[in-house]
């Protein structure tokens, strides 16, 4: 495969290569696919969870907010936060 760069791609890729950030101009490249690649499965599954979100509005399942709640729902974060559990998209607390 064969890119055309920006000459400020370029001078971006010779000057990480300079400082010895990165072994040649592919690592960079190969590194900066890598995490586009992370980003699009990011917001992918940032997508999923908002429309998760709005599905359950547009059947009128809504929680009502109050200092109570925000409470409520940092104290179990915390809590599962210090257990070392992670929390799957969707999941209720």
């Amino acid at each position: 495969m064969v890119a055309q760069l920006s000459d400020e791609a370029r001078e971006f890729i010779e000057r990480k290569v300079r400082e010895g950030e990165f072994a040649d101009a592919n690592s960079v490249i190969d590194m900066a696919v890598r995490r586009a690649a992370h980003e699009d499965k990011r917001t992918s599954r940032l997508d999923s969870a908002l429309q998760i979100g709005i599905d359950e509005l547009d059947r009128g399942e809504r929680i009502t907010w109050s200092p109570e709640m925000m409470d409520h729902i940092w104290e179990e974060a915390m809590r599962r936060f210090d257990a070392g559990e992670r929390v799957a998209p969707g999941e209720e607390y």
